[in-house]
C-alpha cells in the first residue's frame, strides 16, 4: 500500500504542469503572501495600485471606470494599465493585495514555462529538452527583463500558447479546429485584457508571421485553415471588446492622439543594445546585488534580452544552418519570426520606419523595441530543437560547427575587455551615461568573471558533448542552465523585494502627506530628475498615492487626457509645468501641498565668479534656461517706476546657514532700485542685512555684497530664502513674482545661486515652506481653493460625498439658477442626474465643460444631484464581451451534449490529441 502511494505521489509530481505551477508559486506567490513581494519599478508604482483601486471599486458593486486620485481624475478601465477585466485581477476583490499580487505575478511565469514546454512538445522535442526550454524561457530573457511590467510579461507568457493553438489549427491531425480556434481566441483576448498595447500589437504580428509560414506548407488547404484563424481573431476581438473599445476612445482624446515621428521612434531598439544579448550587466543593473545602479542607455528593462548562453549558441548554430540550407523545416517559422521581430524592434534605425509610422495603431506605439520579444521566442525555439539534436547525438554535431559553442564566450571577453580598457569610448559608443568612477571594483570584476566562466563552461559542455554519456550530459546541461538563470536573476529585478509599507501605501511619509491634504485636497511632487527615487516612492508618488487615498494633480500611466496634460504638463513621472505654479489653475485644482528638492531652486557653484550673468525675468513668460532679450523686459534705469517698494522672495528649498548674500545687478538695473536685502527665517520673520562698502575679491564687478548686521553676534543666519525689497517698473502683472537673478548666497555648505528651474515659479507667500521631510522641502499653497465652488451665494451645498468610483452625491438648495464648479478633470461621459425633493421631478443631462474641469448646472429649488461617469464606449464593449463569452459557453455546452450522446450510442469519440493532463 505504501509503495503504491509513493508511486502515485511520484507520478503526480512528475507532471510538468504541476512542477511549473509549484515553482511559480514558491518563487513569486509565497514571498508576497509572507509580506515580501517582488514588486519594483512600474509594478510597484503603477500596476499593483491600479489593480487595488479597480478591485476596491468592484467590491463596492461598481464598474472600475474612473480613477479620482490621479491627474485630478482620469479614466481607469480605458487606460489599459489597470488590467481591470483580466480574470486574476478580480482576486483583488476578495483577497489582500499581497496575496492577489503574488498570484498575479506567479501566473505569467507558469503560463510561460508550461506554454513553451507544450510548444516544444508539439514540435517534436523530447521531454527533457522541452522542460528545460520552458524553464529557461520563463526565467530569463524578456520575461525577466520586462518583469517590472506585469501587463507586458502577462502578454509575453501567452505568446507560446498563441503559436501552439495556431499550429494545431494549421497542422494536419485529429485536433478539433473549432476548439483550438476558441483557445486561440481566448489567449489573444487575455493579452488584450492584460493591458499592454505593445504586447497586443507585437504578438499579433508574431502570430500572423508564424501562421503564414505554416500555411505556406499546406497551400491546398489554406482557405479552410485561414478561415478558422480569422474566426478566432474575430472572437478574440469580441471577448476583449470591454478593454479595447473604451481604450481606443480614450486614446483618441489622450496625449497620444497624434504622436510625432520622434515620439514613436524614441523607443526603438538601437543596434548598440545587442550588447545585452551577451553582457546584460555591463552598465550595472536593477537588482539589490548588482554591482552598481544602471547607467546604460535608455532603461535596463528595455534594452536587455539575455536568454542564457544555450539559446545564444543555438541562435548562431541556426544562422549557420540557414546559410548552409540545412535548417530544420519546423524552425523556418521561428527564423522568420526572429527576422521580422528584429526589424520591427530596430524601427527608426531601418529604412522601413516611415512605413511603420503610418500603420494604423501600430504607428502610435511608443516602445517599438519591445518587438525584440520575437527574437527571444525564436532563440528558445532554436534552443529546444538544437539541444535535442545534441542529446540524440545528431551526426551533424560531429563537424566543426561545434566550435560555435565558444563564440558567445569570445564575444563576452571582447566586450568586457574593451569596456575595462576603453571605458569612456565604450560608454559613448553604446550611448551610455558617463559613470562617476572606473568600473574596476572587486564586485564588478567578480560579476564579469562569473558571466565569462558560465559562457566558457557552457561552450565546453556543448563542444565535448559527443564524448560525454547521455546521463552526465543532461546533468551538466541542466546545472549550467540553472546556474546561468540564477546569476542572471539575483543581479536583476528579481533580486529585490519591496518594503511592505511602500507596497501597501502605508509609509509614515504617505500618512504625513495625508495629514496635510486631508481627504479632498491634492498634492504634487516635483522631481523630474528623480534625485531621490526611494524618497519619491516613500511619499507616494502616483500611482502609489491611490491606496493612501491621497489625491494628486499628477499621475503615472500610458494615457492621460490631452486637455489636462496641455494645461498642467503632469504626464511625465515627477513632473509638472513650472508655469502651472503661477497660474490660477493650480489653486483651482486645490493643490494644497507640493514637495520638491532644493536642487530645483538652488544650484551649487564653486565661487561667485562661476555664476552665469544675471537677467530679469517674469515667470510664466520664459524659462530660466531661455533668458529674455533686453527688449523683452523693462530697463530699470529708464522705465517708469512704482511708487512703493515690493518684497520679492527667492526660496532655498531647505534651511541654509547663510553668511552673506550677493546681488549682481547686471547692466539693466539701477542700484537705487534695491532698497534692502534680508533673509526669510523659519518663523516667517525677516532679518535685514547690511550692505558692505567693499566687496570680497572673488565677486564679479558690480556685485552688491550683504552681511549680517554689525550688532549680530552670530556669523551665520538659518534661513529659508532671500528677500529683496526693491522698487519695480510699472506694468508688471504680478510684481511678487519678479526676481533679480544673480542672487547668490555664501553658506557653510558652499556658494549657491538662486537660478534653479523652479525658482521664479515657486514664490512666497503663495507657497510657504512648512517642513523639510527627508530630502524634500514641503510647501503649502496659501491660495488653494475648495474642490466644489458655487457660482453664487444662493447656491448652498447642504451635503456632499464622493464615492470611490468618482460618483459625486450632492444635496443642494438654491433660490436662483446657478452652477457649481468642480475641480475634477472633464472627460466625455460625465452625466448629471437631478431629483427634486420638492416635486419629485427627475431628469439627466451631460455635465458642462469648464476649461479642463467640470461645471454642474444647478436649477432653482431643493435637489439631490448625482454626478457620475457613464462612458458609452465602455458599456458597448462590455456587452459585446459578454455576448462573446456566451457564444463560447454555448459551444461547449452543445459540444458536451454531443459527446455524451456519442458515448451513449457506443461510438467513442476520436479525441483530441495532446491532452494537457497528460503532461
Amino acid at each position: 500500500m505504501a509503495q503504491d502511494l509513493r508511486i502515485r505521489f511520484r507520478d503526480i509530481f512528475s507532471k510538468a504542469w504541476l512542477q511549473f505551477l509549484l515553482g511559480s508559486i514558491m518563487l513569486f506567490a509565497i514571498p508576497s503572501i509572507l509580506g515580501h513581494p517582488f514588486s519594483s519599478g512600474d509594478n510597484l508604482i503603477q500596476f499593483n495600485p491600479l489593480r487595488v483601486l479597480a478591485g476596491q471599486i468592484e467590491r463596492g458593486g461598481n464598474l472600475p471606470l474612473w480613477n479620482q486620485f490621479n491627474w485630478s481624475g482620469t479614466p481607469l478601465l480605458a487606460g489599459f494599465n489597470a488590467g481591470s477585466f483580466f480574470p486574476t485581477s478580480w482576486l483583488y476583490i476578495i483577497l489582500p493585495a499581497t496575496w492577489a499580487w503574488g498570484i498575479n505575478q506567479a501566473l505569467p511565469y507558469f503560463l510561460a514555462s508550461f506554454g513553451f514546454y507544450l510548444l516544444m512538445k508539439e514540435t517534436g522535442v523530447s521531454e527533457f529538452s522541452s522542460r528545460l526550454t520552458g524553464l529557461a524561457f520563463a526565467l530569463s530573457g524578456v520575461m525577466i527583463a520586462q518583469g517590472v511590467h506585469l501587463d507586458m510579461i502577462t502578454g509575453i507568457s501567452l505568446a507560446p500558447w498563441l503559436l501552439l493553438f495556431a499550429s494545431r489549427i494549421i497542422e494536419p491531425g485529429p485536433n478539433s479546429r473549432a476548439r483550438n480556434a476558441i483557445f486561440l481566441a481566448v489567449c489573444y483576448a487575455l493579452i488584450v485584457l492584460a493591458g499592454a498595447p505593445e504586447a497586443m500589437l507585437d504578438e499579433l504580428i508574431l502570430l500572423i508571421v508564424f501562421s503564414l509560414a505554416k500555411l505556406a506548407r499546406y497551400r491546398s488547404q489554406w482557405p479552410n485553415k485561414l478561415a478558422w484563424l480569422s474566426a478566432a481573431g474575430m472572437l478574440a476581438l469580441g471577448i476583449s471588446a470591454a478593454q479595447w473599445i473604451p481604450g481606443l476612445e480614450f486614446q483618441r482624446i489622450s496625449q497620444r492622439a497624434n504622436p510625432t515621428a520622434g515620439f514613436v521612434s524614441f523607443g526603438a531598439f538601437a543596434p548598440q543594445y545587442f550588447y545585452s544579448l551577451f553582457t546584460p550587466y555591463l552598465f550595472g543593473g536593477p537588482g539589490a546585488l548588482r554591482a552598481s545602479n544602471y547607467f546604460g542607455p535608455f532603461t535596463w528593462e528595455e534594452v536587455t534580452i539575455y536568454p542564457t548562453i544555450g539559446p545564444i549558441i543555438a541562435l548562431f548554430s541556426t544562422i549557420v544552418r540557414s546559410i548552409k540550407r540545412t535548417l530544420d523545416r519546423d524552425l523556418l517559422p521561428y527564423l522568420l519570426i526572429a527576422i521580422t521581430g528584429t526589424i520591427l524592434a530596430l524601427g527608426s534605425y531601418t529604412p522601413v520606419e516611415s512605413f511603420l509610422y503610418h500603420l494604423p495603431l501600430y504607428g502610435q506605439q511608443r516602445l517599438q523595441g519591445r518587438n525584440i520579444l520575437d527574437l527571444d521566442i525564436a532563440m528558445f525555439a532554436f534552443f529546444g530543437v538544437w539541444l535535442d539534436r545534441i542529446l540524440h547525438r545528431s551526426p551533424s554535431q560531429q563537424s566543426w560547427i561545434r566550435w560555435i559553442a565558444f563564440l558567445p564566450a569570445a564575444i563576452i571577453a571582447v566586450i568586457y575587455g574593451s569596456f575595462l580598457r576603453y571605458s569612456n569610448f565604450a560608454t559613448k559608443l553604446l550611448h551610455a551615461a558617463p559613470h562617476p568612477r572606473q568600473f574596476t571594483t572587486p564586485k564588478e570584476i567578480i560579476i564579469f568573471g562569473i558571466e565569462l566562466l558560465i559562457a566558457i563552461a557552457s561552450g565546453l559542455i556543448f563542444f565535448l558533448s559527443p564524448r560525454i554519456s547521455l546521463k552526465t550530459l543532461k546533468k551538466l546541461v541542466l546545472s549550467a542552465t540553472l546556474l546561468d538563470i540564477l546569476v542572471f536573476n539575483i543581479f536583476g529585478s528579481l533580486g529585490t523585494t519591496t518594503r511592505l509599507s511602500q507596497f501597501n501605501s502605508s509609509s509614515r511619509q504617505m500618512i504625513y502627506v495625508h495629514s496635510l491634504i486631508g481627504s479632498n485636497s491634492r498634492f504634487a511632487i516635483y522631481d523630474p530628475n528623480l534625485y531621490d527615487y526611494p524618497g519619491i516612492n516613500s511619499f507616494g508618488q502616483p500611482d502609489l498615492n491611490i491606496s493612501a487615498r491621497n489625491h494628486s494633480i499628477q499621475g503615472y500611466s500610458s494615457l492621460s487626457l490631452s486637455n489636462y496634460e496641455n494645461a498642467t504638463g503632469t504626464h511625465a513621472q515627477g513632473s509638472l509645468s513650472p508655469q502651472l505654479l503661477t497660474s490660477s489653475l493650480v489653486d483651482t485644482l486645490d493643490m494644497k501641498v507640493i514637495l520638491t528638492s532644493w536642487r530645483y531652486l538652488l544650484r551649487s557653484y564653486g565661487s561667485p565668479t562661476a555664476v552665469p550673468l544675471p537677467s530679469f525675468y517674469i515667470p510664466g513668460t520664459t524659462a530660466n534656461s531661455l533668458r529674455p532679450t533686453k527688449a523683452s523686459y523693462p530697463d530699470f534705469r529708464t522705465a517708469p517706476m512704482q511708487s512703493g517698494a515690493t518684497d520679492t522672495f527667492g526660496l532655498f528649498g531647505r534651511s541654509m546657514s547663510v553668511s552673506s548674500v550677493d546681488l549682481n545687478l547686471g547692466n539693466s538695473f539701477s542700484p537705487g532700485s534695491i532698497l534692502k536685502v534680508g533673509l526669510l527665517e523659519q518663523d516667517g520673520s525677516i532679518v535685514w542685512l547690511e550692505k558692505t562698502t567693499s566687496n570680497p575679491e572673488n565677486t564679479v564687478p558690480g556685485t552688491i555684497h550683504y552681511l549680517p548686521a554689525t550688532q549680530s553676534t552670530l556669523p551665520t543666519t538659518e534661513a529659508l530664502g532671500v528677500v529683496v525689497s526693491q522698487i519695480l517698473p510699472k506694468g508688471l502683472y504680478d510684481p511678487q513674482q519678479a526676481l533679480v537673478t544673480g542672487v547668490g548666497i555664501n553658506s557653510i555648505h558652499g556658494y549657491f545661486a538662486l537660478d534653479g528651474q523652479l525658482e521664479p515659479y515657486l514664490t512666497y507667500p503663495h507657497f510657504r515652506p512648512i517642513a523639510q521631510a527627508g530630502s524634500y522641502a514641503v510647501f503649502e499653497n496659501s491660495k488653494a481653493k475648495p474642490i466644489l465652488r458655487p457660482s453664487v451665494s444662493q447656491v448652498q451645498i447642504l451635503n456632499q460625498n464622493t464615492e470611490l468610483n468618482g460618483t459625486l452625491n450632492l444635496h443642494v438648495m438654491s433660490s436662483v439658477p446657478g452652477s457649481i464648479s468642480r475641480a475634477e478633470t472633464y472627460a466625455p461621459g460625465w452625466e448629471v442626474r437631478y431629483s427634486s425633493l420638492s416635486t419629485g421631478q427627475t431628469f439627466e443631462q451631460p455635465i458642462t465643460k469648464d476649461g479642463v474641469l467640470q461645471k454642474i448646472p444647478v436649477p432653482a429649488g431643493n435637489w439631490n444631484i448625482t454626478v457620475y461617469y457613464h462612458p458609452g464606449s465602455a458599456y458597448i464593449g462590455i456587452w459585446i464581451s459578454l455576448a462573446s463569452v456566451l457564444v463560447i459557453l454555448l459551444f461547449f455546452i452543445l459540444r458536451y451534449h454531443r459527446d455524451k450522446s456519442l458515448v451513449l450510442s457506443d461510438h467513442p469519440k476520436q479525441g483530441d490529441t495532446a491532452s494537457f493532463s497528460h503532461y
